[in-house]
């Protein structure tokens, strides 16, 4: 199990930031079905001038995943994460960085859901948590399912917005538990 130093941290997000308003809004900023259709609408900003807070940020194959963390060259003013509460200092089983790296190269015409926005630092960069999902298949939940985290690792961070509706999250979170559960019973990574 892993749980990241400071040094880590600052090094980590100084090479994660991706582009997400560019991809979507060149393919059209296309709405997302189940869990992965975050507003229904196809407009291509959002408050925070974020191509979709509640919008598909693209497609898996435009973005390079380096563990948990993501990152799109065409913006490299926003960075990805796949945990969301603690992400930082979250326990995770050291097949994290395979798992993704696996899952992603299956799933290249997976899209890139944003769940919550972390905000910006002094520089202007900004980290968005998200979902990965193609079709019924989900990373973060499949993260649970393998034993690579807790479940409480994909909880809305506290005191964020989440850009995902009530209904998305509940459908997402509740699968949650069941997944934890057979993940500690076949005592998989963190549960060894």
């Amino acid at each position: 199990m892993k749980r990241h130093s400071s040094l880590s941290i600052l090094l980590l997000a100084s090479v994660v930031f991706v582009p997400a308003c560019t991809a979507a809004a060149e393919r059209g900023a296309s709405s997302l079905s189940n869990v992965s259709n975050v507003s229904g609408s196809d407009s291509a900003t959002s408050e925070s001038g974020l191509c979709g807070s509640q919008l598909n940020l693209g497609l898996v194959r435009d973005t390079t995943w380096t563990g948990e963390f993501g990152s799109n060259h065409s913006d490299s003013n926003v960075g990805y994460t796949l945990l969301g509460q603690g992400f930082f200092q979250a326990r995770t089983a050291d097949s994290l960085p395979g798992i993704v790296s696996k899952w992603v190269t299956a799933h290249p015409d997976a899209t890139i859901v944003s769940a919550a926005d972390f905000g910006a630092a002094p520089d202007g960069t900004r980290l968005l948590w998200v979902w990965l999902t193609d079709g019924k298949n989900n990373l973060n939940q499949e993260l649970v399912r393998r034993g690579v985290c807790q479940k409480e690792a994909m909880a809305i961070p506290a005191g964020l917005k989440p850009l995902v509706t009530p209904a998305q999250y509940a459908a997402f979170e509740s699968e949650l538990p069941r997944l934890e559960k057979l993940a500690k019973e076949e005592r998989l990574g963190v549960w060894k």
